[in-house]
């Protein structure tokens, strides 16, 4: 098995500067430098520019980077490219990301995607299909609306919960439904409450 620690892939969309949202990029570099990963960063508003970069993703020539890191506004089962649509015309769905799956001939089986968005994982009956009809290792994100200061502490709990349980372990480049289950107990004890607060969850893929 490769030492290299598993990377993560991030697509974002323009932070509103007036409403005091920030890039996920400065924390991915803070965390990478504390934990030696790499990091792609990647920035998509529309949907062809989104599935210009997911697709490079979902079809395994980041295979290093088994992270997916989606940093957008949230609603249930799914996520707005653009914090000005109110109709979700560039919305991308669950279900635009399963066909995206079906259209690879790639296997995502040890691979996880991080919805860093309000409310995406608020329909537990549609985040459990969506494991099952993609094969990821697990989904992770909030049920909740998250304020910008509170997510960001969440995701950098998150992340670095993360990536000690890889240098514990030394599970270096694949992920696995007992590292994500370690990491969901874990956040569960060191957030003193904030999991419950802003209804973050890991679901796990369950074992056949």
């Amino acid at each position: 098995m490769s030492e290299q620690k598993p990377g993560i892939y991030c697509i974002e969309g323009v932070p509103d500067r007036a409403e005091g949202e920030i890039s996920a990029r400065p924390m991915l570099e803070m965390l990478s430098h504390a934990h030696e990963f790499r990091f792609v960063h990647r920035i998509a508003v529309t949907k062809p520019e989104f599935f210009h970069h997911f697709m490079k993703w979902a079809r395994g020539k980041y295979s290093d980077y088994p992270i997916l890191y989606l940093w957008y506004h949230g609603y249930p089962e799914g996520i707005s490219l653009n914090a000005e649509d109110d109709y979700h015309r560039t919305s991308i769905r669950f279900k635009d990301i399963t066909d995206a799956y079906d259209a690879t001939n790639c296997c995502w089986k040890d691979r996880i995607i991080h919805f860093g968005a309000c409310s995406t994982l608020a329909s537990t009956p549609d985040n459990r299909q969506f494991l099952k009809d993609t094969n990821l290792v697990a989904i992770s994100g909030y049920t909740k609306k998250v304020g910008w200061v509170e997510g960001i502490a969440m995701e950098l709990l998150y992340l670095s919960c993360l990536y000690g349980i890889f240098a514990e372990n030394r599970s270096r480049k694949y992920l696995n439904e007992k590292i994500m289950r370690d990491c969901r107990d874990r956040l569960k004890k060191k957030s003193m409450g904030l999991v419950d607060e802003l209804g973050f969850d890991i679901v796990v893929r369950r074992k056949k």
